[in-house]
């Protein structure tokens, strides 16, 4: 089966969108921290730097909470406005063809866009939602399509993955669920290939980078997404290394980039260099004048 993996990148068509920068800016001047904090650290470390830094200003007992609370208002601001907004969604979503989609955002943009294009009320949205912390099994489901926000969601301010705190426990799950021992049951899953509720809800989303084919689009997917990077290692290490894994992991997994005619030549070989040596396939789209809407159009039109 496809799986589709969404980032950021289709809701900079959106006028609603948060840019992260930005974003991590304003609380930075929110809370005076604007000079203690340098620009070019990495998101999750400012995130952690931030909660450090406020924790001792106010003394909050839980402040990844107050932080996550405010980021969290500030998401569900994120719709679109009109269906041309929705273009670049309509590219992958139309025709509901894929069933199981994976993404890093907190909004519901997707759900929106399915719900307004098949006519659903939110009656027919179901989800799972036992998880208070991790979104390792959260999913919300609408009719036969999976939505997995595999970084949390608006609503549940508690799951956002923003620092290192929450990645490093997020990996930490998923090495003990998916380690593979001489008994272990998740080889007969390799094997088999068949991702029920009930095989998520044992190894989480993290099982479909094993079994399904992978369209991964609008994420920058730098270093700083560990969590990402660590499955994405793993699964090279069972496919290569694993005497007994390798046998059954043969899914395909495609990064799709945007990429305009300024592009730094020595950061595409760098990427690729990477990607290649997981064993992901690297896909460029070049576009003119940094059109992203008619680069989604070409990854939509490779992909169809």
């Amino acid at each position: 089966m496809k799986t589709l993996l969404i980032g950021n990148g289709l809701n900079r068509c959106l006028n609603t969108n948060i840019d992260w920068g930005n974003l991590l800016n304003s609380m930075k001047e929110h809370y005076h921290l604007k000079d203690k904090i340098h620009p070019d650290i990495s998101f999750p470390m400012q995130f952690e730097c931030i909660a450090n830094h406020v924790s001792k200003q106010k003394h909050h007992k839980n402040v990844y909470t107050l932080l996550k609370e405010e980021i969290a208002s500030k998401v569900k601001e994120i719709k679109a406005i009109d269906d041309k907004e929705m273009v670049p969604h309509s590219y992958f979503l139309k025709d509901k063809r894929y069933k199981r989609i994976l993404t890093t955002n907190y909004d519901y943009v997707i759900e929106d866009y399915l719900k307004h294009t098949y006519n659903l009320a939110d009656e027919d949205l179901t989800s799972n939602q036992k998880e208070i912390k991790y979104s390792l099994r959260r999913y919300r489901k609408l009719q036969d399509t999976y939505i997995f926000h595999i970084h949390g969601e608006a609503d549940k301010p508690e799951t956002l993955c923003l620092g290192y705190e929450h990645y490093a426990g997020t990996i930490q799950y998923l090495r003990g669920k998916l380690a593979l021992k001489e008994t272990s049951p998740l080889l007969h899953v390799l094997k088999n290939k068949q991702v029920t509720p009930d095989i998520i809800e044992t190894y989480s989303w993290a099982i479909l980078f094993l079994i399904d084919d992978i369209e991964i689009i609008g994420l920058g997917l730098d270093e700083s997404e560990i969590d990402l990077w660590w499955l994405i290692s793993y699964r090279a290490y069972l496919k290569n290394m694993h005497p007994e894994a390798s046998r059954y992991i043969h899914n395909t997994i495609t990064y799709h980039e945007i990429i305009s005619e300024h592009s730094d030549l020595q950061y595409i070989k760098k990427r690729k260099s990477l990607f290649d040596s997981m064993d992901i396939q690297y896909t460029m789209h070049e576009v003119k004048h940094s059109n992203y809407l008619e680069g989604y159009y070409d990854i939509a039109k490779t992909i169809e």
